[in-house]
């Protein structure tokens, strides 16, 4: 009874019946992290499901591309894998596929490679730095990059020097992609060049498999 009456008196005069209590502070909610973009010099792994084929490894370029099954280069630089992914998911479904699973993930880098060895080439996404020098990639024995000289200048002696051809190229849809002068980021494609072709510095040469559509 005396608390009750202390309460009511208390009322009476204004006075709060009790201290009031402070809430306790939120904490803030810890940022989330940022996605891993893709950089230059990068090692991703792809893997088209629907191929059955397993992850193919590809290094992001100089260019800031990646080559990629297919669709050929790609931009990458600054993308996140699941961007990337989604692009080469689109390309696929374009032309080749009716529905495609890209997967793309980060791997670890490589330790540097040794310079280029008795047969002149390197593997793919390697860089001969100041040496004219030609790249191969799709279905031959030895994709990489090769040296050029009197005796590796046209089409047919890089896909020789790179053979043998298998037997599931394309050779009707080889192209080469070639850099544009005063725009080294970009390249313009030829399309079917001649066996007797004249390859320039730089150029890329893609032979590409015989697909149907599924």
């Amino acid at each position: 009874m005396k608390t009750l009456a202390l309460l009511f008196a208390a009322l009476l005069l204004g006075l709060p019946a009790s201290p009031a209590q402070e809430a306790d502070p939120v904490p803030p909610k810890p940022a989330l992290p940022k996605a891993r973009v893709i950089e230059v010099g990068d090692l991703i792994s792809l893997e088209i499901k629907e191929e059955k084929t397993g992850a193919k490894k590809l290094k992001v370029m100089q260019s800031g591309q990646v080559m990629t099954p297919h669709l050929g280069l790609v931009p990458a630089v600054g993308k996140s894998t699941e961007e990337l992914a989604e692009i080469v998911s689109t390309g696929l479904e374009t032309d080749y596929f009716k529905a495609a699973t890209v997967l793309i993930g980060f791997l670890p880098k490589e330790a540097p490679k040794a310079n280029v060895g008795d047969e002149g080439w390197k593997k793919p996404g390697s860089v001969l730095a100041g040496v004219p020098s030609v790249t191969v990639f799709g279905l031959v024995a030895k994709q990489g990059q090769y040296l050029m000289g009197l005796k590796l200048k046209t089409v047919s002696d890089v896909l020789a020097e790179a053979g043998p051809i298998q037997p599931a190229a394309n050779r009707a849809k080889l192209r080469v992609c070639r850099k544009v002068p005063g725009d080294p980021r970009n390249r313009r494609v030829i399309l079917n060049p001649k066996d007797d072709f004249i390859l320039l510095p730089d150029d890329v040469l893609i032979l590409p498999e015989k697909l149907v559509l599924e």
